[in-house]
């Protein structure tokens, strides 16, 4: 089990970096050991490109001569859990998870009495949009959005689809925000943006983490989506002038399970009696609220039928190792983690369905703190290179 390097080496520690340099100091956590603020502060323009799943050893692996690779200035760990949920709200807030509150992408908020999917904000049993019900996502999130006190615009890009989102409208802060429909679109509006005025340009991609849960993060579909990616970034970056710099990383990385490598809780009936919740957090890093009195019978049912597929943690463990970053917590934040954490060993991956949910099958999964899941790449891309 590898664990995140909040002290310079994240995902977090990037935006430290940014953020120093583009005019709101971050005081929480220290600037990334391999790209200070005083290297970034020369640039006029600062594109900030994260692409949701690309882990460092996949771009290794699928393209080790490729464009990105060539410019590749080191890899960085991302938070945990690794999942879009935890670290696109640390690329964000410049917040670890342990400051953000956001611990997965079902998250317990008990402010609300409900395991909620906390970026479409939608209770998990399912029903419409809580902020369609009146519910704000602003207090529960209870910080501002990075971007704002930035000393430049800011220009969030990201699928159409996701872009006006009540999270995206919380989250981006004074950010203008632009929905994309494809990632050459994309690519335009930032290289119109960059002749129009300087600034700092945020952009999101996600479809290589869609193709990855639905064929495999070692498919073809996702090694052919990579190279075409990087030659759309190839001719992207050959028209950046001596002003801008481009960084590309990405909030996690993904590997591949199996139905044998499976583990349906409605195969274990003693350890769903154990529970007072869903399971929240992640198939990969799952957290379990206890009833009171399970304590007991819960630990010794892991150790006895699930420890070759498992590391259980407790809140007091978790916390205790820092797996959720430095300082001060949120004030909801161990409300969050539940009482115990199953952290998956090698490829394994545990379920439960709720309500009326349907079964589903990812083959390539992430939340979890293997290699390839909690290392992603940092690339650096200036003019000429």
């Amino acid at each position: 089990m590898y664990k995140p390097n909040y002290h310079d080496n994240s995902i977090v520690n990037l935006m430290a970096s940014i953020t120093s340099a583009l005019g709101r100091i971050c005081t929480d956590y220290s600037p990334l050991a391999i790209l200070s603020g005083e290297q970034i502060s020369p640039y006029k323009n600062v594109v900030l490109l994260v692409i949701d799943g690309l882990g460092d050893n996949t771009l290794s692996k699928l393209s080790p001569q490729g464009f990105l690779s060539r410019n590749r200035l080191g890899r960085m760990t991302s938070v945990c859990p690794t999942t879009t949920a935890s670290a696109i709200t640390s690329f964000v807030s410049g917040k670890a998870p342990l400051q953000h509150g956001l611990s997965g992408w079902f998250t317990w908020l008990r402010e609300l009495g409900t395991v909620t999917a906390v970026l479409p904000f939608r209770a998990r049993f399912g029903g419409p949009p809580l902020n369609e019900q009146g519910i704000d996502i602003g207090p529960l999130l209870g910080w501002s959005s990075v971007f704002n006190g930035f000393d430049r615009p800011v220009l969030a890009l990201q699928p159409l689809a996701i872009a006006h989102s009540h999270f995206s409208k919380a989250s981006l802060g004074q950010a203008t925000h632009i929905g994309f429909v494809d990632f050459d679109h994309c690519l335009q509006l930032a290289s119109e943006q960059l002749k129009n005025s300087p600034g700092f340009i945020y952009a999101y991609w996600s479809e290589l983490d869609r193709l990855a849960h639905r064929h495999g993060i070692g498919s073809r579909d996702v090694a052919q989506h990579l190279a075409e990616l990087e030659a759309s970034i190839d001719s992207f970056a050959s028209n950046l002038d001596a002003d801008t710099l481009l960084l590309i990383t990405a909030d996690h990385g993904l590997l591949d399970t199996d139905a044998a490598h499976t583990i349906e809780l409605e195969h274990h009936p003693t350890l769903q009696e154990c529970l007072n919740l869903p399971l929240c957090g992640e198939p990969r890093f799952a957290f379990c609220y206890l009833h009171g009195d399970k304590h007991e019978v819960f630990r010794d049912y892991i150790a006895q039928h699930l420890s070759q597929c498992c590391e259980l943690l407790s809140r007091k463990e978790m916390l205790d190792m820092g797996l959720f970053g430095l300082g001060q917590a949120h004030a909801e934040f161990s409300h969050r983690i539940g009482d115990y954490a199953l952290v998956m060993k090698e490829n394994y991956v545990i379920k439960d369905l709720v309500g009326a949910e349907k079964a589903y099958t990812q083959i390539g999964v992430h939340g979890g703190l293997s290699e390839d899941e909690l290392y992603v790449p940092l690339i650096q891309i200036t003019q000429g290179q």
